[in-house]
């Protein structure tokens, strides 16, 4: 992370957290049978500073499952009481934000996806637009879980491995691909492919500190499992780009719920 300018006079110093986000590792495991589903998740700080992640509550994480209907089936906030009050966790450079859950519920057999999420609200007192620390992963109670047939020894080796920051692990590398990046001072075109549920994904753009394009809504041709090409102009205008800082575009989709899921970075521009 590259700290901007030092403050002038009561002037809060103001971060770029995309680099904290890209290197806050997410690694997750899940082991289930029918009658209880283990679930481990955690970020370790990657960075070569500290970081203080910030919380809106005393609850640090959410898991939800749900089933091939797409019914949820567990929720672990139902039914708690949680402080409603700022939370915050300091991590080191290789320190670890460990959660472990034993859910303890006769599933039947089938198919099932368990959502692993740090509610993370801020880091280093920056706030973030979306939830950039989700991960979703398949089970299957007496069945084998079912395989995507594009994916290949790569894809599978990530899901093995389990470590991934922001995305959801069962659509790595499988929802968009191929950017490329032309233009400058406020002027962009991003190109590349998406398979997508519903044939639409969203993007907004921010500069660490400010949004200075909200979220919108992109609609291609065919939706997923097929892909298809996209094309985003964007015209920015002048006195709205930073001084200092990067500028970052953040493609996404949105979940059942209206949460960003399956989020990718796209850096813009370095001013300064």
């Amino acid at each position: 992370m590259n700290k901007k300018d030092q403050p002038v006079g009561n002037e809060a110093p103001q971060y770029n957290v995309i680099p904290f986000i890209e290197q806050l590792a997410f690694d997750a495991s899940v082991k289930a049978d029918e009658n209880q589903v283990n679930v481990q998740f955690s970020l370790t700080n990657e960075a070569d500073e500290a970081v203080i992640l910030g919380f809106s509550s005393s609850q640090l994480y959410e898991i939800t499952i749900v089933n091939e209907a797409g019914e949820t089936v567990y929720k672990y906030s139902e039914g708690q009481m949680f402080a409603q009050s700022l939370t915050t966790k300091e991590l080191q450079p290789g320190d670890k934000l460990e959660a472990e859950e034993l859910v303890e519920k006769e599933l039947p057999d089938g198919q099932y996806e368990v959502r692993m999420t740090f509610l993370v609200a801020t880091i280093n007192d920056q706030p973030l637009e979306s939830r950039p620390f989700q991960i979703t992963k398949p089970f299957a109670i007496g069945e084998e879980v079912e395989s995507n047939p594009d994916t290949g020894p790569e894809q599978e080796a990530a899901n093995e491995n389990s470590s991934q920051a922001g995305v959801s692990l069962d659509m790595v590398g499988e929802v968009f691909r191929n950017f490329t990046l032309t233009g400058e001072n406020g002027q962009y075109k991003v190109t590349g492919e998406a398979n997508v549920r519903e044939g639409k994904f969203y993007y907004s753009v921010d500069d660490g500190h400010n949004v200075l394009v909200e979220s919108k809504a992109v609609e291609v041709e065919k939706a997923a499992p097929d892909w298809s090409e996209f094309t985003i102009q964007m015209d920015i205008p002048k006195d709205k780009l930073p001084e200092q800082g990067a500028l970052v575009m953040t493609i996404y989709q949105l979940d059942e719920n209206g949460q960003p899921v399956n989020l990718n970075y796209v850096p813009l521009e370095n001013f300064g």
